[in-house]
């Protein structure tokens, strides 16, 4: 269609000379939204989503998809789940492109529009620190985690301001304000944990006074008994909170349980704060996984063109390197790996 060809114009500009980053987006925003109507917007959406079926690669037609979608907020609502996909994708492929300030202004830009979609702040996080942008990202974790607490909900405050601390340890205010958030919301839990720690010191003190040193010695020799717990070992750590619940609930009330039940404490907080450490590098190597998988698309779709071309060294390249940076279950790699071998026997021969 003819409008689809000059709405890309528009906004992408001449062919070969890429936008910048969040400045130039924004611009490119405004235009659409005063150029173009909602009901043309839809058109032209529906069309560029039917090309990018047939060319997923083509940048400009891919960017104009996002522009439009981010501009005009009824289209973005009708096409959410295109509009995620295609800008998490365009993202990598901008990244590959050595675009990445680009990259990085649309995924800020798609984060703001479509805050539920988690996956957009995971890739954009991923990405700044690819390009040494922790600090900033702490600020943006911190900035959702004030928003969070706006709201009222705490536990979205802390579970943004624990991504902060994973990135940066240091940052004693964001460790002062996770605190001061388990403060609020444990409130009544910790009266009631005074009033029973209360009973239970007075319950140890009748005991004391009615003689029964035989018995603390013995709880203490049996605590001593149990395996001490390694730091960064996760199993280490759940066996020993395990066997302290186990001889809590055994022994009851002693002298040294206050300081067991504070033991206790720290290894769920370590518990917890080792748990996050793994879902993070967990959710980094997804992340990973995901754009060596996009990358190694884009790489093949490249190959295959090179087929086309008759340019068979070159697909060969191309094939060989989506190869090496695709991840071991990439639903391509049997097929490229034979298309390899054809090529190869055919430059053979």
């Amino acid at each position: 269609m003819e409008i689809v060809d000059e709405v890309v114009s528009c906004l992408t500009g001449p062919e070969g000379e890429p936008a910048a980053g969040q400045e130039s987006l924004r611009q490119q925003m405004e235009l659409a939204a005063e150029e173009f109507q909602a009901d043309t917007v839809q058109t032209v959406v529906q069309e560029l989503l039917a090309r990018l079926e047939e060319d997923p690669n083509n940048l400009r037609e891919l960017e104009s998809l996002l522009i439009l979608g981010l501009a005009h907020a009824s289209v973005l609502e009708r096409y959410s789940d295109e509009m995620v996909r295609e800008g998490r994708r365009l993202a990598l492929l901008l990244e590959h492109a050595e675009r990445v300030d680009r990259a990085q202004a649309l995924l800020e830009v798609l984060s703001a529009r479509v805050p539920q979609e988690r996956s957009i702040q995971h890739d954009l996080a991923s990405l700044m620190r690819r390009t040494g942008n922790s600090d900033r990202l702490i600020e943006r974790y911190v900035l959702h985690a004030e928003d969070a607490m706006e709201r009222g909900s705490s536990s979205d405050a802390i579970a943004w301001l624990q991504e902060a601390l994973v990135l940066d340890g240091s940052r004693r205010d964001v460790a002062r304000m996770i605190r001061d958030l388990r403060f609020q919301d444990d409130q009544g839990r910790r009266r009631r944990a005074r009033r029973l720690q209360f009973l239970s010191v007075t319950v140890v003190i009748a005991l004391v006074l009615v003689g029964v040193v035989h018995r603390e010695r013995s709880v203490d020799e049996e605590f001593l008994r149990i395996p001490p717990a390694t730091e960064s070992d996760m199993h280490s750590l759940q066996t020993r909170l395990a066997a302290l619940d186990q001889f809590l609930d055994a022994k009851k009330v002693w002298l040294g349980m206050f300081a067991v039940r504070q033991e206790r404490m720290r290894l769920v907080n370590k518990i917890d704060a080792l748990s996050a450490r793994i879902a993070e590098r967990e959710r980094q190597a997804r992340a990973e996984a995901e754009m060596n998988a996009a990358l190694a698309d884009a790489t093949r779709t490249r190959a295959r063109d090179q087929v086309q071309q008759r340019d068979l060294e070159g697909a060969l390249e191309s094939f060989e390197k989506a190869l090496e940076i695709a991840p071991a279950d990439w639903p391509h790699r049997e097929r490229t790996e034979a298309d390899v071998e054809a090529i190869r026997e055919y430059l053979a021969e």
